[in-house]
């Protein structure tokens, strides 16, 4: 890889005009004034891709991975912030809509290669390789507008790739098509890729993004969430989606959920020295009903010294941010121009611990001493409804609210919030005593340990096709539950769909445990075909193909809990995914018919 970078972000951000009332547009127009709301799609991203980088970019839908695209391709213009590219750009951002559908197949590929700058006496060579690659037949010579999507599909990729690009933008095309193209479109990916100057790859099938990016950017509410290596963002981003997806579908994890504590996996330490947490919530059962919109929020400590608290993602261990908003794990959302003001949204997300998370670094105050808090802000909400606001006391592990003065604005649009209250800073010992009991309570009831690949009972990494080996898996026990059932999911590192099996499909749950036990898988047979596998675990709450299936609770979750590698017995043979040696039999008299048409006389 070069140290050379070929794009450069540079605090880009994009917004958008969003208005309430169509007349909106017309009076804005008409008379002046600002009659709108600005919705940033992307703010403050900022990124560098090196010469040979190939990066993904995952998110939930409405992160704003299609719009940072367009940015770099230039079809959109950023709001703010600096776009650099050096190299020349080839972008799969929405293939159909590039052909014209009245036209052929054939007619297409010329008009496209044209338009990509192919001398002509170079296309008629070029069409041969383009028509085989989209196995298309006597279909190109018809009008697209005959074709299938997944004919327009292949034609639209096969046109796009033909020029060998110097920096390829992909978005969600390999999702387009049957799995067979799909699987021709990686190759021709990976081909691609070796010969330019980088890739941005937009999926949501974490399988593709492994086999194709060494680096991920994972983005959430318009902003970078975490930008690390592939295997790193990858593992963490499928958790978080799974943790969320558990709470909006699975009955028993929505009654698990304690409205006063934090979810688990929210990655924030309430207990972190020198630190206070503050929330805000709806005043009533914490959870919004509502949507939002917070600005001009100050903080006074005990010094006098008032902090404007930034609306932005800020790196709290940086020494120049006294405060921040935890904008990670929370139920913060985009930043807004609400009414002419900067703001941040702020409304009710599953998965996410309760509230937006205010953090103030206590700074020199000492232990044991009781410290005065001062909160102001001003708030705007769709329906009126009103917002309380706690803080997180470090001895009883609760949230307790601080005394709040409303007043509401002359206008009417927002709602100014004066916050008041002495909170204790208890000695550190005592912190992590309570701390201990914080993360005691908040555990699941049971808990994955390790996962381990084990042959001839020794822990391995590999073992060699055919010849058995188990999955041990370790179960913690932090208080009894009436049943509990392992499953373990395996798949190939190329996304294929391998193996599943619950431990209570095959035993009884593992019922009334009060203390840690192991579970383990025996594979003896070993049939899986030569290659590298991610096994993941799932712990749910009984196993009942009947009255609990899917379970109504997952306790715990690992994606990629670990790596099964099988080596090959013999370099010269490529067998598939089931490897295993079935019986053979040679009949020494066939009837008659039995071999010419054996297949036609026994359907019959």
């Amino acid at each position: 890889m070069s140290d050379q970078s070929v794009i450069e972000l540079v605090d880009v951000s994009k917004a958008y005009r969003v208005y309430r009332r169509l007349g909106d547009i017309l009076k804005e127009g008409l008379f002046g004034g600002q009659r709108h709301d600005l919705f940033w799609a992307l703010r403050g991203i900022s990124f560098s891709v090196m010469e040979g980088e190939r990066i993904g970019i995952v998110g939930p839908n409405g992160a704003g991975k299609s719009t940072l695209l367009k940015l770099i391709t230039g079809n959109l213009t950023p709001s703010s912030g600096r776009v650099r590219i050096d190299g020349r750009i080839s972008a799969l951002l929405s293939l159909i809509p590039a052909l014209r559908k009245e036209e052929t197949g054939l007619e297409n590929i010329k008009l496209n290669l044209l338009m990509n700058g192919v001398d002509r006496r170079t296309i008629a060579s070029m069409i041969d390789e383009i028509v085989d690659f989209t196995e298309l037949s006597s279909f190109i010579y018809q009008p697209v507008r005959t074709y299938s999507s997944g004919m327009q599909a292949r034609l639209a990729f096969a046109v796009a790739t033909a020029v060998t690009p110097e920096i390829l933008i992909v978005d969600e095309v390999l999702g387009t098509g049957d799995a067979y193209f799909q699987g021709k479109a990686e190759a021709r990916m990976r081909d691609l890729c070796s010969r330019g100057k980088a890739l941005l790859f937009v999926s949501h099938a974490t399988s593709a993004l492994r086999n194709l990016c060494d680096r991920v950017i994972w983005l959430e509410n318009g902003e970078i969430r975490m930008d690390s290596s592939a295997d790193f963002v990858l593992k963490a981003y499928e958790e978080d989606a799974k943790r969320q997806q558990d709470l909006r579908t699975r009955s028993g994890n929505k009654e698990a959920v304690r409205p006063d504590s934090d979810q688990p996996g929210s990655g924030m330490d309430l207990f972190r020295d020198g630190r206070l947490h503050l929330r805000v919530v709806a005043d009533g059962d914490t959870r919004f009903h509502d949507t939002h919109f917070l600005t001009n929020i100050v903080v006074t400590l005990d010094n006098g010294e008032a902090i404007s608290l930034p609306l932005e993602l800020v790196d709290l261990d940086d020494i120049g941010h006294a405060a921040g908003l935890a904008l990670l794990g929370t139920e913060w959302g985009r930043l807004h121009n609400h009414e002419g003001r900067e703001c941040r949204e702020l409304s009710a997300k599953i998965g996410r611990m309760r509230g937006g998370v205010l953090v103030l670094k206590t700074g020199t105050a000492g232990h044991g001493d009781r410290l005065s808090v001062k909160l102001r802000f001003e708030a705007a909400s769709e329906r009126g409804e009103k917002l309380r606001i706690e803080c997180f006391d470090l001895a009883t592990r609760t949230w307790t609210p601080l005394s709040c003065e409303r007043t509401p604005a002359v206008d009417g649009a927002w709602t100014r919030y004066e916050v008041s209250g002495e909170v204790s800073l208890p000695p550190p010992d005592e912190v992590e005593n309570s701390r201990q009991s914080f993360l005691l309570e908040n555990r699941p009831d049971v808990a994955i340990g390790a996962v381990g690949i084990i042959q001839n009972k020794c822990a391995v990494s590999s073992v060699l096709e055919r010849t058995p080996f188990e999955i041990r898996v370790g179960v913690i026990v932090n208080r009894p539950t009436s049943a509990t059932d392992v499953c373990l999911k395996i798949m190939r590192k190329d996304g294929v769909y391998v193996f599943w099996q619950s431990s209570g499909y095959d035993k009884e749950d593992v019922r009334n445990a009060t203390r840690d036990f192991a579970v383990t898988f025996h594979f003896d047979p070993n049939i899986f075909g030569p290659g590298e596998y991610h096994v993941s675990v799932t712990l749910g709450n009984g196993w009942d193909l009947k009255n609990n299936y899917p379970h109504s609770q997952v306790f715990d979750r690992k994606i990629n809990a670990a790596t099964l590698i099988i080596r090959k017995r013999h370099a010269e043979l490529e067998f598939g995914v089931v490897n295993m040696i079935v019986p053979v039999s040679e009949a020494l008299e066939a009837a008659p018919g039995e071999v010419e048409d054996g297949i036609e006389s026994n359907a019959r």
